[in-house]
C-alpha cells in the first residue's frame, strides 16, 4: 500500500482547519500522515490542533510566518510518504479520495495523478475535472489547484519544490518546471477534492498577482518564448490589473507587449484600445478578475 503524506499549511484559520483535517482523517484509505504546518498563526490554532494530538497520523509543526510555499516545503521535507498531497486549509476532501488516488496509482504506476474537484461559492457547485494530453493547452493539465494531484515526493523535491519567491501562481509555476519532464500521468475522474475559494485569497490581491506574473516570465523566459498565448496572457493580465490599481503607464507597457506578443488575438487588441482611456479601462475592468 502507497503510504501519502498530506501537508497541510494554515495561517490563522483554526476554524477552516477542523473541517480540512476531519476530512482527512475520515478516510477509508488508512496509510497516511498528515502534517499540518502552522505557518505562525496568532490565533487559536495551537489549541484546536490539541484534539488530534493521540493520532499517530497527525503531525503538528509551527514555524516563523514565511508564506504558504515556505510551509509546503517544511512539510515536504519533513514527510515520511511516498507521494506527497498538498490541501489547503480551507478546502476538503471525499472520504474516498486517497483511496482513489492509490487504487490510479497501483494500476497506471503515475507520478503524479489528479482527481476531478467540486468547486463551492455561495452554495453554488460546479464540477471540474482534468484533463491529459492537448486538450488540457501548453501547460499539459486543466488545473494543479492544492487537493486535486498527488505527486511523488522524490520528484517534487528534484524539481526544487514550490518557489518561495512566490505569493500567487505558485503551483502553475511548479508545473512548468515540471512539464518537460514527461512523467506518468493520470486521472480519477470522481470529484474527491472540494475547493471553497477563499473571500481573501491570492487572485484577489493584484499586487501579488502582477509580480508573480513578471517574475514567472523572467524565470521561464524560453518557455514563454515558445509559447506565446500563456505570455499574451501573463502580460494582460498584468496590465488590467495595472489599469485598476491607477498605474496607467504600467498598464500599457504590459498590454502592448501582451499584444505584441500575439497581434492577431483580436481580444488582445481591444485590450490596448481600453487601456488608453483611463476612464473606459476602470469602468469596463472593476472588479474583473478574468484569466485570458
Amino acid at each position: 500500500m502507497i503510504r501519502f503524506s498530506v501537508v497541510i499549511p494554515s495561517y490563522n484559520r483554526a476554524d477552516f482547519l477542523i473541517y480540512s483535517v476531519q476530512s482527512v482523517l475520515s478516510q477509508s484509505y488508512t496509510n497516511f500522515e498528515i502534517i499540518v504546518v502552522d505557518d505562525g498563526s496568532t490565533d487559536k490554532t495551537s489549541d484546536i490542533v490539541k484534539q488530534w494530538s493521540n493520532d499517530q497520523r497527525f503531525h503538528y509543526i509551527k514555524t516563523t510566518n514565511g508564506g504558504v510555499c515556505n510551509a509546503r516545503n517544511t512539510g515536504a521535507k519533513l514527510s515520511k510518504g511516498e507521494y506527497l498531497v498538498f490541501l489547503d486549509s480551507d478546502d476538503a476532501v471525499t472520504n474516498n479520495w486517497l483511496f482513489e488516488f492509490n487504487v490510479c496509482i497501483e494500476k497506471t504506476g503515475a507520478d503524479f495523478v489528479q482527481c476531478g474537484m467540486k468547486k463551492v461559492i455561495n452554495n453554488t457547485e460546479e464540477l471540474l475535472f482534468p484533463i491529459i494530453g492537448k486538450a488540457a493547452g501548453s501547460r499539459g493539465v486543466k488545473f494543479n489547484i492544492p487537493g486535486s494531484f498527488a505527486i511523488k515526493k522524490q520528484i517534487f523535491i528534484d524539481a526544487g519544490m514550490y518557489d518561495t519567491n512566490l505569493k500567487f501562481g505558485e503551483n502553475t509555476e511548479l508545473f512548468f518546471r515540471i512539464k518537460p519532464w514527461n512523467l506518468q500521468h493520470a486521472i480519477v475522474s470522481a470529484p474527491n477534492f472540494i475547493y471553497t475559494p477563499h473571500p481573501e485569497g491570492g487572485a484577489k490581491n493584484r499586487t501579488n498577482r502582477i509580480a508573480a506574473n513578471l517574475y514567472v516570465i523572467n524565470k521561464h523566459a524560453d518557455f514563454f518564448d515558445a509559447h506565446k498565448d500563456l505570455k499574451q496572457q501573463y502580460l494582460q493580465v498584468a496590465g488590467v490589473d495595472s489599469s485598476i490599481q491607477g498605474h496607467y503607464f504600467n498598464s500599457m507597457n504590459y498590454l502592448i507587449n501582451g499584444w505584441l506578443a500575439r497581434p492577431f488575438f483580436l481580444k488582445s487588441f481591444l485590450r490596448v484600445l481600453i487601456g488608453f482611456v483611463p476612464f473606459l479601462s476602470q469602468k469596463v475592468w472593476k472588479n474583473k478578475h478574468f484569466n485570458s
